[in-house]
C-alpha cells in the first residue's frame, strides 16, 4: 500500500511540472508573437506538439484544454497581463501569468 502511495504522489507531481512547463511554453509562443491572430495559432500549436508525444494510451487519458486571457484587451497592449490555464482532465489545472 506504501509503495502504490508513494508512486501515486509521484506521478500526480510529474503531472504537475509537466503542466506547469507546458503553460509556460505557451505563453511564450503566444506573447512572442508577432499579432494576436499568430498568438493562438502558435499557443495551440504548442498543445499539439505536446499531445503527439503522448502515447495513445496517455493522450486518451489527459484531455489538455488550454484557455488564455488578458486583462485587457487587445491583448497585444503594452503592460498586459496574459494568463496561460491548462486544464488537464476533470477540475485540474495550472495559470501561469506573464506580463508583456
Amino acid at each position: 500500500v506504501f509503495l502504490v502511495l508513494i508512486t501515486t504522489v509521484q506521478g500526480r507531481s510529474m503531472a504537475v511540472a509537466e503542466s506547469k512547463n507546458l503553460a509556460r511554453q505557451v505563453i511564450r509562443a503566444y506573447v512572442t508573437s508577432p499579432n494576436e491572430n499568430l498568438a493562438n495559432i502558435r499557443a495551440y500549436q504548442v498543445i499539439n506538439l505536446y499531445k503527439s508525444t503522448l502515447s495513445p494510451t496517455a493522450a486518451a487519458n489527459r484531455d489538455i484544454a488550454l484557455s488564455i486571457s488578458c486583462s485587457t484587451y487587445p491583448c497585444f497592449s503594452r503592460g498586459n497581463r496574459v494568463t496561460a490555464t491548462i486544464s488537464v482532465g476533470l477540475n485540474k489545472f495550472i495559470q501561469l501569468i506573464q506580463l508583456m
